[in-house]
């Protein structure tokens, strides 16, 4: 039996001089985020970007 769940996303950051790191909006207007690393590396690839990842793991 597990005594812990894990929860890991990806967000992809745009770097300005001005502004210095912000996450990436969507549409809606909520960050952007990723379930895998490599659909966020193909879009960081493709929108010249970095990412960060988030790794929350919940003890029961």
């Amino acid at each position: 039996m597990k005594r812990f769940t894990t929860e890991t996303f990806f967000v992809p950051l745009k770097v300005s001089e001005e502004l210095g790191m912000m996450s990436v909006k969507g549409k809606d207007g909520k960050e952007k985020r990723f379930k895998t690393r490599k659909a966020v590396e193909k879009y960081c690839r493709e929108n010249r970007c970095i990412y960060v990842e988030h790794k929350f793991i919940f003890y029961r």
